[in-house]
């Protein structure tokens, strides 16, 4: 078999979103201080743009909790637990879609310990009422 890497540079469909290409950032922790609450910092945007500018067709952002306990006890940790942090969100979303890359975001919930940690993977099409929307995504 020809190693003919011209298939990473495909577009492939997830559902009905279709992703420009197959190159995609895994979720993997940055060690950013969220600005105050938890919400998405210059420093984030800077990063994802430069992953995004960079050429990839999907980017799946670091841990994000629902939880606000969760993210009172780890200070490196995104948070979407209250409407109020959507707007730094969107301008994530909006940020990586200026080069064409499609984001996701990983949540991750914990009712009683760190240890019975629940994941997700949501992709951003667009941000709704956290109350209303991420609570009942995740399934267990």
């Amino acid at each position: 078999m020809a190693n003919d890497s011209s298939v990473l540079f495909q577009p492939i469909r997830i559902g009905n979103m279709e992703i420009k290409n197959r190159l995609a950032v895994p979720p993997m922790g940055n060690g950013f201080v969220p600005s105050a609450g938890g919400g998405v910092s210059r420093r984030h945007l800077k990063y994802y743009e430069t992953r995004a500018r960079g050429g990839f067709g999907l980017i799946i952002s670091e841990m994000v909790t629902v939880d606000r306990e969760m993210g009172l006890r780890a200070p490196t940790l995104l948070c979407l637990h209250d409407d109020s942090l959507i707007p730094g969100f969107k301008e994530l979303a909006s940020t990586v879609h200026q080069y064409g890359a499609k984001l996701a975001i990983q949540i991750v919930e914990s009712r009683a310990a760190i240890s019975k940690v629940r994941f997700c993977i949501l992709v951003v099409v667009g941000l709704y009422s956290v109350s209303s929307r991420l609570s009942t995504g995740c399934g267990t």
